[in-house]
């Protein structure tokens, strides 16, 4: 099996930044004593195939790099929160009531600023799901509506117990 001159010449990764920055192919053919034919192959089989991988490992290594800023901006946050503390329970002890309130303030927009740094984390990493959720056996609505269904099926012995029967089901037991 022939084997792409274009991917074996050792200016390939130049070739590559050349076509992907939308060079015509001639013209990348000429400048590197490839054959346009190649050119043209190399572009339409095996080049994306490089783009794709080149950009998911960009997104890869910007996500990481989120990732630890985020990671060291909790770590400053924690020190500013712990300094925040500290100047709470000095102030408080000397019985200064606006310094107190201040430092209660900074305390808790510290905090606050930590929380959402925690939960920006969560979500980079994957750990925090916010996708809504729907409850049925939890939301009123439908125990209002179950209640209703059992009520009208009361003179109805059998059919109340087959929905029963399947309302367990649905319950789960």
């Amino acid at each position: 099996m022939p084997r792409c001159t274009t991917c074996a010449h050792p200016d390939r990764a130049e070739i590559d930044r050349r076509l992907a920055a939308g060079e015509a192919e001639r013209s990348v053919a000429k400048r590197f004593s490839v054959s346009s034919a190649s050119v043209h192959r190399h572009k339409g089989h095996h080049l994306p195939a490089t783009l794709a991988a080149a950009t998911e490992a960009a997104e890869v290594a910007r996500g990481d790099d989120l990732l630890g800023q985020v990671r060291q901006h909790i770590g400053e946050l924690r020190a500013l929160f712990t300094a925040a503390v500290t100047v709470l329970r000095d102030v408080k002890a000397m019985g200064d009531h606006d310094r107190t309130l201040k430092a209660i303030g900074e305390a808790t927009r510290t905090h606050t600023a930590a929380l959402r740094h925690l939960e920006l984390l969560g979500k980079l990493a994957g750990e925090l799901d916010e996708r809504p959720t729907v409850n049925l056996l939890v939301n009123p609505a439908f125990v209002q509506v179950q209640a209703a269904i059992l009520t009208a099926l009361e003179p109805h012995p059998e059919a109340l117990e087959a929905v029963r029967r399947a309302l367990r089901g649905v319950a789960g037991g």
